[in-house]
């Protein structure tokens, strides 16, 4: 699964997006991993069902993954990681679901399209003109949360979706 992490915050707000955090299907039989980056890129860790403050940015359980730099939802340093306009590919291993790239396609677009509640959160830090702000965005079906358009991110890992070779 390739997953392309887009800041669509607007130059004119800027910001750096440091961790995003997803739901992922029941579907998989395992935990997808993190297949490491050929070259250097920002988001290169990967944790399992962190729940983060506010409590309504939250999923049940935890969110299933959490993409950063640092292991660090809340912290981390943002250099390096995608400013307004910028983006970064992740590709995660989902082993052998036994689904074509087709079916899988399908199933996580049902799955995404069906989910009720928070299915995704992201961390914003350098905001504003004098980079002085931090925020955390979460997107559930219908809403776009501000300062980007956090639900295009699961838009764009559900049409990029792919099968990787053996």
């Amino acid at each position: 699964l390739t997953i392309v992490i887009q800041n669509t915050t607007s130059p004119k707000i800027g910001s750096n997006l440091t961790a995003i955090g997803l739901e992922m299907p029941d579907f998989l039989i395992a935990p997808p991993t993190l297949v490491p980056a050929v070259t250097a890129a920002y988001f290169d860790e990967i944790t399992y069902n962190s729940d983060f403050e506010p409590q309504h940015l939250s999923a049940p359980g935890g969110f299933d993954i959490v993409l950063t730099a640092e292991g660090n939802f809340l912290g981390g340093n943002p250099q390096g990681s995608p400013a307004a306009g910028e983006r970064e590919s992740v590709v995660l291993s989902l082993g052998d679901t036994g689904m074509s790239a087709a079916d899988l396609n399908l199933a996580f677009f049902n799955f995404y399209s069906d989910f009720e509640g928070v299915f995704a959160v992201g961390r914003f830090q350098v905001i504003g003109p004098n980079g002085e702000g931090s925020d955390k965005v979460g997107s559930g079906v219908g809403v776009i949360p501000e300062p980007t358009s956090l639900v295009m991110l699961l838009a764009g890992a559900c049409a990029l979706l792919r099968r990787r070779p053996a």
